[in-house]
């Protein structure tokens, strides 16, 4: 996937587009403290992101150094939303996926084994590892959002064309 098309996806489709703060204070959903640190290191002086932004945020912080581009189509759309979502500790579960040692380094034989890999595959541990990691967070947090979490890997089964099913959801 193009970084134009996962930008799009991960911005409409998952996170919400309206340019306006959440009930959490994300925008594009780019957490305020994130946004503040990026906005000083860019020096951009607004306090909330644009569309434009937000395109530049998640190329340079996210597409770029985590190496989706170098992931095969649907497998760098799932890892990306999810590194998003969970940040560099993503890294550790597409290593298991892709059956690499899981020590949380984006090096020269996770990228080998991503371009060997079946991408759909691989797609479906990762979000499956997703699900679970929601499953376990929502066990220890009442308050935790499982059923949103679970509308999340819908949407991006639906984008990389996987059946539901396959990562252990209903419709």
């Amino acid at each position: 996937m193009q970084y134009l098309d996962a930008f799009n996806a991960l911005v409409d489709d998952l996170e919400g587009n309206s340019g306006k703060p959440s009930q959490w204070g994300d925008v594009f959903g780019i957490q305020p403290d994130n946004w503040k640190r990026y906005a000083k290191k860019e020096g951009i002086s607004r306090t909330v992101p644009t569309r434009s932004d937000a395109y530049a945020y998640y190329r340079t912080e996210w597409w770029l150094p985590y190496r989706c581009e170098d992931l095969p189509d649907k497998l760098d759309f799932a890892f990306f939303q999810w590194l998003v979502n969970h940040g560099p500790s993503a890294i550790k579960d597409l290593q298991l996926c892709l059956g690499v040692a899981p020590d949380g380094i984006l090096g020269p034989e996770t990228l080998s084994a991503g371009r060997r890999c079946d991408p759909v595959k691989s797609s479906i541990c990762l979000l499956n590892r997703q699900r679970v990691f929601y499953e376990q967070d929502a066990r220890a947090n009442a308050h935790a959002p499982l059923a949103g979490w679970d509308d999340r890997i819908r949407k991006t089964c639906l984008l990389l064309g996987i059946p539901v099913k396959d990562v252990g959801l209903s419709k």
